[in-house]
């Protein structure tokens, strides 16, 4: 009796310019953006509907008293994204109880609405990398509306995290001769499903040939390596290289100002190349993948973020790793200082960038006593801002004095109390900005509207 009934409805639904399509289901839901391979089955299969000029999928169910109708599906990113979709929960039904429009994530329910003629609405949530599973279902209870309830979904988008890095052809997350290959594969085949499109405009000139190709053999023979792009949540940054290389730690003859803890000067070589932000981590950043903000300095999310303990920029970083599938960290106090002396391109210079600090940085001269948006003064010779004041800048080793011992890649002492930070801020006058300044609080310490940081790789 239910399925002659049911037959029925789907009848008169022609009969009012709704239509049935001979489209298949992933054709209705207009996937864009990722995999996904959806599955109804079960007494009342999800349908494909055209109505208006919009073909959509519908649960099977309408007008079906004591029902249910369920869409599943499961969807496999390399990195964190943002899924989206279009619905509709249409009926007579206020209450969830008796008519519930649900979505469910891995088990757990993001939204339940009560079928009450709701138009078209758009809705996101965030997944992680990884396999996920998604379900949408109409549970119809009552009797009220027999004819025309239903919950509808369309426009289903997978907008993964975007990792920009020039010369990452295959999308792998490195630069090698085998991108190489597939920019060629793809100069010749035309197949952009077999790389990373945004990747390929290796020389930057607008489109993607074979001077490209030319390009990126020259990037690979160089040795040199390019920024890295970040989108995360809308909200992008970029990470600068820096090259490996020798150079004098803490209190040179130009850091005529130094404090006893930035003695002895001493040598330090970094083995290996890496990646810094080229900006403190900004509000909106934090904002992006933390939910919150906790900044006193509010008004403009181009502001670093502050009021952060070393605790709390560990548990963002663990996040915006299983977010973007990076391996952020915070600098050693090492990389944080000479990459703040300009790293292989330094040319001396007391603060980071230049011999005068109205230059390149905001501190007690010049702030009016607050943080303000980062990159507004000049970057230093690697192109990085804001490494003298605006907000101090944690680093991952724990804090000791120095020693004149030549050191090769050091990470600190291996326990203590204290983390080390650098940078001067915006309260501090200009010799607690020199390039060697360094100072340290407790891990746990969050109270300071000047404590920030910023990202290494």
């Amino acid at each position: 009796m239910k399925k002659t009934f049911f037959l029925f409805v789907i009848a008169l639904m022609a009969s009012f310019g709704v239509q049935t399509s001979a489209a298949t289901l992933d054709e209705a839901l207009n996937v864009t953006g990722g995999n996904i391979n959806f599955v109804s089955d079960g007494e009342y299969p999800w349908i494909v509907v055209t109505e208006d000029g919009r073909t959509f999928a519908q649960s099977g169910n309408a007008g079906v008293h004591s029902s249910n109708s369920t869409l599943t599906a499961t969807v496999t990113v390399a990195r964190a994204a943002t899924l989206s979709f279009d619905f509709k929960a249409w009926g007579e039904g206020t209450s969830t109880v008796w008519d519930k429009c649900e979505f469910v994530l891995d088990g757990e329910t993001q939204f339940t609405y009560g079928a009450y003629k709701n138009d078209w609405q758009t809705t996101s949530v965030r997944i992680d990398a990884g396999t996920h599973t998604l379900m949408w279902s109409y549970v119809k209870d009552s009797s009220l509306n027999p004819e025309g309830d239903y919950f509808a979904v369309d426009n289903v988008a997978v907008m993964a995290d975007v990792i920009i890095m020039l010369g990452d052809v295959n999308g792998d997350g490195n630069v090698t001769i085998s991108d190489v290959t597939a920019l060629i594969d793809y100069l010749l085949s035309g197949d952009e499903g077999s790389v990373l499109m945004i990747n390929c405009d290796v020389n930057k000139d607008g489109k993607v040939a074979i001077s490209d190709v030319t390009a990126l053999i020259d990037l690979l023979l160089s040795g040199e390596r390019n920024p890295v792009t970040c989108v995360v949540e809308g909200i992008a940054f970029t990470m600068k290289p820096v090259p490996s290389g020798s150079f004098t730690m803490g209190a040179t003859a130009e850091q005529d100002e130094a404090y006893d803890w930035e003695k002895p000067a001493h040598q330090v070589t970094l083995t290996s190349p890496y990646y810094i932000a080229e900006t403190e981590v900004t509000q909106a950043l934090w904002l992006a993948v933390m939910g919150e903000n906790p900044s006193y300095f509010t008004g403009d999310l181009q502001r670093p973020v502050e009021r952060v303990s070393w605790n709390d920029c560990q548990t963002f970083i663990a996040r915006l790793n299983q977010l973007t599938g990076k391996t952020f960290r915070l600098p050693t106090e090492a990389e944080w200082e000479y990459a703040a002396r300009g790293g292989n391109k330094t040319e001396g210079y007391k603060y980071a960038g230049s011999n005068n600090i109205d230059d390149v940085a905001w501190y007690s001269g010049n702030s009016d006593n607050t943080t303000h948006p980062v990159a507004m003064k000049q970057p230093n010779e690697l192109g990085l801002y804001d490494m003298s004041g605006n907000v101090l800048e944690w680093c991952q080793d724990w804090y000791s004095r120095f020693t004149s011992e030549t050191q090769i890649d050091p990470v600190g002492p291996a326990t203590g109390s204290d983390r080390v930070y650098h940078s001067g801020c915006w309260e501090y006058p200009a010799h607690g900005c020199r390039v060697s300044y360094r100072y340290y609080s407790s891990p746990t310490y969050a109270g300071s509207n000047r404590l920030g940081f910023r990202l290494a790789m």
